[in-house]
């Protein structure tokens, strides 16, 4: 995702900056939520049984990647797009794995 807002950079700056209307904001939350929603998903140990309700861990990491990409975009792509997903991974996927019943490491 900071890969392709990096190649349409004013762009979101005007979609989702500070500048933005909340109607598209969003409407981009909603396509996030519904990624991390199928991403969390694929990455479940069981069905219905985890720590944390699934939900709440999809809201809880689209909002964080929201809120990056909106400072990411505000500031002009101060760090390569590559950076910027390794950064946003390595802030929540600990937390993520944990929500989801990982004990150590990410799935196989």
């Amino acid at each position: 995702m900071f890969e392709h807002v990096q190649g349409y950079l004013s762009l979101y700056r005007a979609l989702v900056g500070k500048q933005s209307g909340a109607v598209v904001v969003q409407h981009i939350q909603e396509l996030i939520t519904d990624l991390v929603r199928d991403e969390l998903a694929a990455l479940a140990l069981h069905d219905n049984a985890t720590p944390i309700p699934r939900e709440i861990v999809v809201q809880y990491t689209m909002s964080a990647f929201m809120r990056l990409l909106i400072w990411w975009a505000d500031h002009e792509g101060p760090y390569p797009a590559a950076q910027m997903d390794a950064i946003f991974q390595q802030l929540t996927l600990p937390g993520v794995l944990a929500a989801l019943g990982y004990s150590e490491g990410r799935p196989e």
